[in-house]
């Protein structure tokens, strides 16, 4: 027996106007013109004029409030669900099966109500969360169920930036003051972003502890951190000029008043030299 009353998204105590109001805003939605006259929507819009007529009807509705609501001895519904796969490539076509026992319908969210005996397939091309809510014998009780199927490109991308970014961690670790080399552009940038804000980190510790110097915003962790950090920071710059065929004297050109800055940023944010060069290998095929 079917719940006219999900059909149209409404309660029990719902009143004649407010069935009104649902019916002509789920009709229109699911009206077949509109939807070339689509089987799936040809069958919804059905069930909510089978839903309409009954519950606009005080006599028909009566008589099947004393039907839906006040069914003596409803076994509880069973069901068990599954999914052909739940990892699936985009444009992959993924079937869902379920066997059921005492089950009027089946709601699934997004895509309408099905029958106990109908099938159910969706072609994905994102990550998808399917819930399930399966409607027992004269609506006693539900039982809610949730599939998660997952793009299997979305994961080989999640688990391919965590890769990257190990790698330019461990690589900045491992050459903590190696003037020799090459390094990539991506790395430079990790390791000029962490340092960025763990010194802004240490600057605001001296200034919470009140152990600035004079009005400066420094103070002394922030003065010991750049002094651990200074033979790095020089090692990774001249590094990234190896990575684009550059002398490390070129940070010479930084005592250069303003053009000295601005040429040395260019080279730093420039693509590396393809293949090895005179400085060592591509730090990309490594």
């Amino acid at each position: 027996m079917k719940n006219y009353y999900q059909c149209l998204n409404l309660d029990q105590n719902a009143t004649f106007d407010e069935i009104k109001a649902a019916y002509k805003i789920y009709a229109k939605k699911f009206h077949p013109d509109i939807h070339q006259n689509d089987t799936f929507f040809k069958e919804r819009f059905q069930e909510i004029q089978e839903a309409y007529e009954i519950l606009s009807n005080y006599d028909k509705r009566k008589e099947y409030d004393k039907l839906f609501f006040n069914r003596n001895n409803i076994n509880p519904p069973e069901v068990i669900l599954t999914a052909n796969k739940l990892k699936f490539t985009v444009g992959e076509r993924v079937f869902f099966n379920w066997a059921t026992k005492n089950v009027d319908y089946i709601l699934i969210k997004g895509f309408g109500t099905f029958n106990p005996t109908d099938t159910f397939s969706a072609i994905l091309n994102k990550t998808t969360i399917f819930n399930f809510s399966f409607q027992g014998q004269g609506g006693t009780q539900n039982i809610d169920k949730t599939i998660y199927v997952s793009n299997e490109e979305d994961n080989i991308k999640a688990t391919s930036n965590q890769t990257v970014h190990n790698k330019g961690i461990q690589a900045i670790i491992r050459k903590y003051t190696a003037f020799s080399g090459r390094t990539r552009r991506k790395e430079f940038l990790y390791f000029r972003l962490f340092h960025l804000i763990f010194f802004i980190i240490a600057m605001i510790i001296d200034n919470v502890l009140g152990i600035t110097i004079s009005e400066s915003p420094y103070g002394a962790i922030s003065i010991v951190y750049l002094l651990l950090f200074l033979f790095p920071i020089y090692a990774i710059d001249v590094r990234r000029l190896h990575d684009v065929d550059k002398s490390g004297w070129m940070l010479l050109l930084l005592f250069l008043p303003y053009i000295g800055l601005i040429w040395i940023l260019l080279l730093f944010f420039r693509e590396g030299t393809y293949g090895g060069n005179k400085y060592g290998s591509d730090p990309k095929k490594l």
